[in-house]
């Protein structure tokens, strides 16, 4: 997990925290916050300047200002101070203090690191269930290599835009049993106008008649915000298939282009329309409210509740979220649920252009996805869809 603040990069590796400036690397240790808990640290500044070190020694301070923690905002106490001591490579090892918090965040007794991204894990999913399909968008640095190395191994076909600076970002997801899950996302490379304008291009020529487009994630903070809106522009919505899967804002930006589906979960929903939503017939209403804005289908992710589908003539199918007694008992991993919901979709309804084949193997897929570690495979959706 790596957080970059002006030219200095912060790594949390094992039991040490590791800031590399320069020619220089510091060993923090000792700290009165532990490594797991500088994890969930949202802002952490090594401060050097020319005056603070010499040939002998490097004297360093950290400073943190707040975290956040399953939605909860905690403060540290004002502390600092630092030692410095050579190791035998000839580096500065020494403590630094960085604050003592109210909470005390127990070790992790799993630990895993996955590819993912939406469409990355739409791109998993569907070619798991035999769909051929094409990953596209930007990749940068080690982190990039991997995701795209990762997915070849797995069989899927890649056409990813490698940038020459930043590296894909490192999202951390820390679960734990009975409370809501802690998200830490990280900023992602910058991507340039004329990037994204060669890549629309790209886009243009590739995709054809009779193809289904996946609009899935969200928009980096360097990207135009109708950046969905300018790749729509240039594809022939008569002839392409096209399933977007975003935030609420990005999302309704592309109903005047009237995509085949959208798949809102049932928080973005709520944020679009200003309000909570629990009764069903308020969760139909404004889901046909967004037919009425463009969109053609509407499938509404809704986790243990299941799904809600809306379709173009007007059918109204929901359910809740199935289960196969051979996965586990108990939820293992909700990260990709909702991906894996799409992936499942546009395979069940492709296979006999149904939305009801559709809204079946969608279910399955997002809801063996949540019982199992990672995204779930074919057979394991298999095992979902064939439950009566």
């Amino acid at each position: 997990f790596t957080v970059r603040q002006k030219d200095v990069t912060v790594r949390y590796t094992g039991r040490t925290l590791l800031a590399e400036r320069e020619d220089y690397d510091i060993y923090i240790t000792g700290a009165e916050v532990s490594p797991f808990q500088a994890k969930i640290m949202y802002e952490l500044s090594v401060p050097l300047s020319e005056s603070q070190y010499d040939s002998e020694a490097i004297h360093y301070a950290t400073a943190v200002d707040r975290i956040r923690v399953n939605g909860e905002e905690f403060s540290p106490t004002s502390s600092r101070g630092s030692s410095q001591e050579r190791d035998e490579n000839g580096n500065v090892r020494g403590s630094a203090y960085t604050g003592s918090f109210d909470r005390i965040v127990d070790p992790a007794q799993v630990e895993a690191i996955r590819v993912g991204g939406k469409g990355v894990n739409v791109s998993i999913v569907l070619n798991s269930l035999g769909v051929d399909n094409t990953a596209l968008g930007f990749i940068a640095g080690f982190t990039g290599k991997h995701i795209e190395s990762e997915m070849q191994r797995l069989g899927c076909t890649t056409q990813f835009t490698e940038l020459p600076e930043g590296f894909s970002r490192i999202n951390v997801k820390l679960d734990k049993a009975s409370e809501p899950q802690t998200e830490m996302n990280g900023q992602g490379p910058s991507v340039s106008g004329e990037e994204c304008k060669q890549f629309i291009g790209r886009m243009e020529r590739k995709i054809k008649a009779g193809d289904c487009l996946i609009l899935s994630g969200s928009i980096p903070r360097s990207m135009p915000r109708d950046m969905y809106e300018k790749i729509l522009e240039v594809i022939d919505m008569e002839k392409v298939l096209v399933i977007v899967d975003t935030n609420s804002d990005l999302l309704r930006r592309t109903l005047p282009y009237h995509p085949f589906l959208i798949k809102p979960n049932l928080i973005e929903l709520g944020e679009i329309f200003g309000r909570s939503l629990t009764d069903y017939d308020d969760i139909v209403g404004c889901a046909m409210h967004l037919q009425e804005e463009g969109a053609r289908n509407v499938l509404v992710s809704m986790g243990a509740d299941g799904a809600i589908l809306v379709t173009e003539n007007g059918q109204v199918f929901s359910s809740p979220a199935p289960k196969a007694d051979d996965l586990s008992q108990e939820l293992v991993d909700v990260n990709g649920a909702g991906d894996a919901m799409v992936a499942g979709f546009l395979a069940g309804y492709l296979e006999r252009h149904s939305m009801v084949d559709g809204f079946a193997k969608g279910l399955a897929a997002g809801s063996a996805t949540v019982y199992t570690p990672g995204l779930a495979d074919k057979q394991q959706i298999n095992l979902v869809a064939q439950r009566k």
